[in-house]
């Protein structure tokens, strides 16, 4: 993926990497793991001790999360403590259904991938923590689509194919939409994406700024028989961590 500012992309996905790592590196392992080059890896790292979002030990020669970014994470969770019990959410999901657990987040025509809990198997390539798909192409977007009025979803078709597509697009979309809605949850509306793979994805119940879903993923044979099985378990586990029932999942459109 391209950033208009790499540096700043760069310095994020330090502090995402040892999110999901949650154990001290050395540099030449950080600057593998991301492929940087040992130059740019130092003078990153260097940059952000400076600035105190990472710890250096000079006698082990590793890098870890500074207290600096811990207490600017302690204040972003008191900010918003809904978001703060979506890993908890997953982890909890990833427990008891035993499946891949992504969270996503709408970036207006695509989403983007926040969080994954890997299952069993290896997820496709395109699943990865920070990468983006569109909208109309996945589970998840279709989730979020659930929860959207008319002109909404014409902003993001528009946004997606060309103008003479528009239209056409949108009755594609009307009777799967209709499907999601009744029954609560969204499955991919393009099975030949990621043909061998299949996800169940529920809008979450969470007031912010971009939409979120999660979705529950996995082998599309295995995973088209646990459909309903899963999303039960993801009403119930929804209505553990927000205190809601269901009825987010059935809009006015």
């Amino acid at each position: 993926m391209e950033y208009r500012v790499k540096s700043g992309a760069r310095a994020v996905q330090v502090l995402e990497y040892f999110h999901r790592r949650g154990t001290p590196a050395r540099g030449i392992e950080i600057g593998r793991d991301l492929e940087l080059s040992a130059s740019s890896t130092n003078d990153l790292l260097k940059t952000l001790v400076e600035v105190g979002y990472l710890e250096f030990d000079d006698k082990a020669k590793t890098y870890f999360i500074g207290s600096r970014a811990a207490l600017f994470g302690h204040w972003a969770a008191s900010v918003q403590p809904d978001i703060g019990k979506l890993r908890d959410l997953a982890n909890e999901l990833r427990r008891r259904a035993g499946e891949c657990v992504v969270l996503s987040a709408q970036r207006g025509h695509v989403v983007q991938f926040l969080s994954i809990l890997h299952g069993p198997e290896e997820t496709p390539p395109h699943i990865a923590e920070g990468l983006s798909a569109p909208v109309i192409n996945t589970a998840a977007g279709a989730a979020m689509l659930m929860n959207m009025n008319g002109a909404e979803i014409s902003q993001i078709v528009k946004r997606t194919y060309h103008m003479k597509k528009v239209h056409r697009v949108e009755e594609q979309l009307s009777g799967p939409l209709q499907t999601f809605r009744k029954r609560g949850y969204a499955c991919p509306m393009r099975e030949d994406y990621q043909p061998d793979y299949w996800v169940v994805a529920m809008p979450l119940p969470v007031k912010e700024a971009s939409r979120l879903a999660l979705g529950m993923g996995g082998p599309k044979s295995r995973i088209q028989e646990r459909e309903q099985e899963l999303a039960a378990l993801g009403r119930e586990a929804f209505a553990k961590f927000f205190n809601s029932g269901t009825r987010h999942l059935q809009p006015s459109l």
